[in-house]
């Protein structure tokens, strides 16, 4: 909401108080709409204890931005913490199908997952996704669930009677090996999949409010979304490889901000930057920090930290 509605540099509204007059992109209040998927206000100053834990919502600088979406869209600012269009349930659903896919593709393609290798995890981490599962589902599910959503989702013939275990024991290894080793199948199975979960949306009209229809997956292919997302990131996100590049990438974004934020950071800064830093009241100025480096890209990034910390930076002609 905060780079849509103020930090892209497309529009400027004049203002007579010399207030910030970003207007980011400059789009219609229903297109603002649609990413305003968590309807919170992120409470200014924050818990110690809390404050790392994050918050899903909108910071307090888009608090009338917000109000005036609300306004335009329902004709009502009476609505609060419910505000969702069908946009956003739509880009909701979306964003769990392709994260239940092919962030498995992409674990299947570096070698982080194998078939064999989730239908035969190791009985905490499948309990822990079935607990994780069972919370989003509101209902019992156990770790034996989770080994036959995988059964289905790799097409596994494994409740058949055992009459050739070996047999089926070559027909599972064969399959885990071609969707892991090959590039024809690990797509095929993802867009049988993608196909499976497109057609199971079902929508929930809403008489009142039209614009706040829900569409949401039905089983099941939730259980199926959910299983997959849930292992995938339980398997994934706190591996020893993925946790050493979060681990430099924390490096380099507390780097930066710790730099800039240091005496005569400012002079770091771009120029139009610099310009919003200098202007700013003093406990605004972390904000303005913030937003530029969460503008930043990786590569961006990187190369702004080299210039900061490394021997080979690039040269100082080179523009920041």
């Amino acid at each position: 909401m905060r780079i849509l509605a103020r930090l892209e540099k497309k529009s400027q509204r004049e203002t007579n108080d010399g207030a910030d007059g970003r207007a980011g992109l400059n789009l219609t209040w229903r297109t603002l709409a649609s990413v305003l998927k968590y309807d919170r206000l992120i409470p200014k100053v924050r818990k110690l204890k809390t404050y790392k834990k994050v918050t899903k919502g909108y910071y307090e600088e888009e608090k009338e931005v917000v109000r005036k979406i609300k306004a335009a869209v329902l004709g009502t600012e009476g609505r609060t913490n419910d505000f969702k269009t069908i946009e956003c349930w739509i880009m909701d659903v979306a964003d769990d199908i392709a994260y239940s896919t092919y962030d498995l593709e992409d674990s299947l393609k570096v070698g982080f997952l194998t078939p064999a290798g989730m239908l035969s995890a190791d009985e905490p981490l499948l309990t822990k996704v079935a607990s994780e599962v069972g919370g989003r589902l509101n209902r019992k599910f156990t770790p034996v669930d989770v080994v036959r959503t995988f059964t289905e989702i790799f097409d596994l013939t494994l409740d058949r009677p055992r009459e050739k275990p070996l047999v089926d024991f070559i027909h599972a290894y064969r399959m885990s090996k071609n969707i892991a080793e090959s590039s024809f199948f690990r797509t095929q199975l993802t867009s049988q999949l993608v196909n499976e979960f497109v057609m199971s949306v079902d929508l929930e009209y809403n008489t009142e409010f039209p614009m706040l229809s829900k569409v949401a997956l039905v089983e099941p292919a939730r259980t199926k979304v959910e299983v997959l997302k849930t292992f995938t990131y339980e398997a994934t996100i706190y591996s020893s490889k993925v946790k050493l590049a979060e681990y430099r990438g924390s490096d380099i974004v507390s780097g930066i901000f710790a730099a800039l934020s240091g005496e005569k950071g400012e002079l770091l800064m771009p120029e139009d930057v610099r310009e919003f830093f200098v202007s700013a009241p003093d406990g605004e100025k972390p904000r303005v920090i913030c937003d530029f480096v969460a503008g930043m890209t990786d590569r961006y990034a990187m190369e702004f930290y080299n210039r900061l910390h490394s021997d080979g930076g690039e040269s100082m002609f080179k523009p920041i």
